[in-house]
């Protein structure tokens, strides 16, 4: 698996993200998010999509997913809420 690191924005946020691009047969790509630095032991790869042909795409589709998200994530917290 080919690990990528990239930088996402959202807001005035900074986030740094690891993607792994996995090839497949036919020449297609699966990517996964990474929850961690890949060096870390307690990282895992979470499969987000499949079937992407080029590695640019891959990366490009991984960190829009990444920050769908995360925006999400930040939308649906609550000030004040610990949970």
């Amino acid at each position: 698996m080919q690990k990528v690191k990239r930088t996402i924005y959202i807001n005035d946020q900074k986030f740094e993200i690891w993607l792994g691009l996995m090839p497949k047969n036919g020449g297609s790509i699966a990517v996964y998010l990474l929850t961690d630095s890949p060096y870390s032991p307690l990282n895992h790869a979470n499969k987000i999509l499949s079937g992407v042909m080029s590695r640019d795409e891959a990366i490009r589709r991984g960190v829009a997913y990444a920050k769908k998200l995360f925006r999400g994530m930040m939308e649906n917290q609550t000030p004040g809420s610990d949970s």
